[in-house]
């Protein structure tokens, strides 16, 4: 979520920083995780895999977000309390972290410009 944050607050009107990009693509790269954690576990297969389908997702979805790379890579290599979430992984944290960073960098966007 860092790298999303950097995106929404430095770039807002950016191909990467728009709400489709940052929702759909997080949402659909943490589901792609967690199917990918339960098929192939904790290894480097289900990590490559994690990233690489998540890409491929996003790109059909026409909601690239590269921080959704890593949001399907935690899905895969976050720890145990990561995978005793399952697919709720996808709401809370995922849903709820991106809604937070949108919903504060809106706010700060209205009344900070940043000049790039």
């Amino acid at each position: 979520m860092g790298a999303a944050t950097v995106l929404l607050f430095y770039s807002p009107q950016g191909l990467f920083s728009r709400p489709w990009s940052l929702f759909a693509g997080n949402l659909l790269s943490a589901l792609v995780g967690v199917c990918c954690y339960q098929w192939f576990g904790d290894t480097f297969i289900g990590a490559s895999s994690a990233v690489a389908i998540s890409m491929l997702v996003m790109s059909l979805g026409h909601c690239i977000h590269p921080p959704g790379g890593a949001t399907a890579l935690a899905a895969v290599v976050g720890g145990d309390l990561i995978h005793q979430l399952g697919f709720s992984y996808v709401i809370i944290p995922t849903l709820l972290n991106c809604l937070i960073i949108y919903m504060v960098s809106a706010l700060f966007n209205r009344f900070v410009q940043i000049r790039e």
